[in-house]
């Protein structure tokens, strides 16, 4: 038990340090490139407004393998409720 704690404990420090890198030299995760948009989208109607309507059609392939963020994505970015021309495959 004791030394399990002492692993989870230098794995929270190895994330931590590598977050704080990334950070710092300005990488994005992949988990990043889904919710920056996402949150720029939620927080700058300007920004929704332009990026929507850039934004006319739409083919997202290996639908089955994307995850929650990418469909709240998705959902900012081709709102159901304006009837949006989005095709997913797969």
């Amino acid at each position: 038990k004791r030394a399990q704690q002492r692993l989870l404990a230098w794995a929270a420090e190895v994330i931590e340090a590598a977050q704080g890198r990334q950070r710092e030299r300005g990488w994005l995760t992949m988990n990043d490139l889904l919710t920056e948009p996402l949150r720029l989208l939620r927080s700058d109607p300007l920004a929704r407004d332009i990026v929507r309507g850039e934004l006319r059609h739409a083919v997202v392939d290996e639908f089955q393998d994307v995850n929650q963020a990418t469909v709240l994505l998705l959902e900012a970015l081709f709102p159901p409720e304006r009837s949006p021309d989005l095709t997913v495959v797969g």
